[in-house]
């Protein structure tokens, strides 16, 4: 996108990382950093919150778009997020590649924020194939932020330690599996084409399928694999995976769907990274021969992997009441018939989950509303 009297932003570039770069360029006289502290700030106004990148028709990005005089209709569809994909919180957004900051100095003489760290399905640089750092820096919520994280890496200031929830993504890093990122990065390359066609080829199935239920079903799955832990109810299983650090704990009573937004926009990259590889794994992006491989590495230094899609939903997640369950199930009814026929064996594993958190379910379910057997109720949602 070219904007007369303005720096032309990069492809992926987010809009607070290049309304940023104009409020310094000495030679755009249009905006001043005055007025993109003044919209930074406004991401959090008392107990509401706006997401400044991506929630373009707020009034805040509205009102400055105006005031420069910058065309609604050229920057929406530029900085706008792709279709079926959920954004990490802002709050939340402190993850990066150091190795790309360091080439955009390098090249451009200025670091950009992308776009793509911002999602939750992006753990990893799919440029060098490393898990993204994490900005130890109280102050990454400001428009500084591409600097701050430039000079985070290049003064070594990652390695100071603080009793922050995100000082905790370095202790997660342990331990160190073959090609971990690699896969991830296979993984997200899948999720980027499917964003970007109608329809994808599903290494499951072994057929294409549409890209708009494979994303769909994708966000399903990680928001399950990252929900919170709270007193009442454990984490997703991507919270449990490869680490010996306990989870955080939310001490309040949060509903199935709380959870699991809450856990997906607030994760950090190393428990993302296990999310995504899961949900690689379900695909078939990641061959069965390639997790079990990890899963053998992992077994060799004492953690531990599902050996099985049963297995994994019954690890995934749990429930409090037969309605969340029955909430839960109905989430996967607008996805095409050959998906729900992928997840079939997940599905069971997360029946069997159910009815550990609360026994016979599907027999008190059928009757109270008469619903017949267990089998019928189980599979009724294909119909």
């Amino acid at each position: 996108m070219k904007i007369k009297t303005l720096p032309r932003p990069h492809c992926d570039e987010t809009f607070t990382s290049w309304i940023y770069r104009c409020a310094i360029n000495p030679k755009c006289m249009n905006v001043t950093q005055g007025d993109v502290d003044s919209y930074v700030r406004q991401w959090r106004v008392g107990g509401e919150r706006i997401d400044i990148d991506f929630d373009l028709e707020a009034a805040p990005f509205v009102t400055l778009c105006t005031d420069i005089g910058l065309d609604l209709s050229c920057a929406v569809p530029f900085f706008s997020l792709p279709c079926f994909t959920l954004p990490l919180s802002y709050w939340f957004r402190y993850a990066y590649c150091p190795e790309c900051l360091d080439s955009d100095v390098q090249v451009f003489g200025f670091p950009y924020w992308r776009k793509e760290w911002c999602y939750i399905d992006c753990s990893c640089c799919l440029l060098h194939k490393r898990l993204l750092s994490i900005l130890n820096d109280e102050w990454h919520t400001d428009a500084h932020k591409p600097w701050r994280a430039f000079a985070n890496v290049n003064h070594a200031f990652d390695t100071i330690l603080d009793n922050s929830y995100r000082a905790a993504g370095r202790r997660h890093r342990e331990p160190e599996l073959l090609m971990r990122e690699q896969y991830a990065c296979r993984v997200q390359r899948f999720l980027c084409v499917a964003r970007r066609s109608k329809r994808i080829f599903l290494p499951r199935l072994g057929r294409d399928v549409n890209s708009s239920c494979v994303l769909q079903c994708s966000n399903i799955l990680l928001c399950t694999f990252l929900s919170v832990r709270t007193d009442r109810q454990v984490g997703g299983i991507a919270r449990q995976l490869l680490t010996n650090t306990p989870d955080k704990i939310y001490h309040a009573n949060l509903s199935k769907r709380s959870r699991m937004l809450i856990g997906a926009e607030e994760a950090i990259p190393y428990i993302r990274l296990s999310a995504v590889l899961l949900v690689g794994w379900i695909f078939g992006v990641l061959r069965d021969s390639e997790f079990n491989e990890m899963r053998d590495s992992a077994n060799e230094i004492f953690y531990w992997l599902p050996s099985s899609m049963r297995e994994l939903g019954r690890a995934a997640t749990s429930f409090d009441g037969i309605e969340e369950y029955l909430w839960y199930i109905n989430l996967f009814r607008s996805l095409s018939l050959d998906l729900r026929e992928v997840l079939m064996p997940f599905l069971m594993g997360v029946d069997e989950r159910c009815e550990e958190d609360k026994k016979s379910v599907f027999a008190f379910h059928g009757s109270v509303l008469s619903l017949g057997s267990r089998e019928g109720n189980r599979l009724r949602w294909f119909d």
